[in-house]
């Protein structure tokens, strides 16, 4: 830390441009609001993307294609304010984003 500092210092110094590093652990945690969900709704798109985390930017685990019928059981609105639903339906158990599902 103490050279990422110096390093920074010196840039600064030397009329560069600066950029603030942060550890992990100095970062902030995204707010969340979570509950258990208790539904059952349909995809509506060519493909619907499941992913790991309840953002549009963590990885893909599958693609569900139009018309399957997924099982909700925990609902997330992201620090975004967008709701994500948690499915653990046979096809794939991952989040899923509130707009590519409708109900069925």
């Amino acid at each position: 830390m103490k050279r990422q500092v110096t390093a920074m210092l010196t840039a600064l110094a030397l009329g560069g441009a600066v950029s603030l590093l942060a550890t992990p652990s100095a970062m902030a945690t995204p707010v969340t609001k979570c509950k258990a969900a208790s539904a059952q709704m349909v995809t509506k798109h060519t493909l619907n993307p499941i992913r790991v985390n309840y953002y549009a930017s963590s990885r893909l685990i599958t693609n569900l294609g139009q018309g399957y019928k997924v099982r909700l059981t925990q609902q997330c609105v992201n620090s975004y304010g967008n709701l994500w639903y948690f499915t653990d339906s046979p096809y794939s158990h991952g989040w899923i984003y509130s707009g590519d599902l409708s109900v069925g």
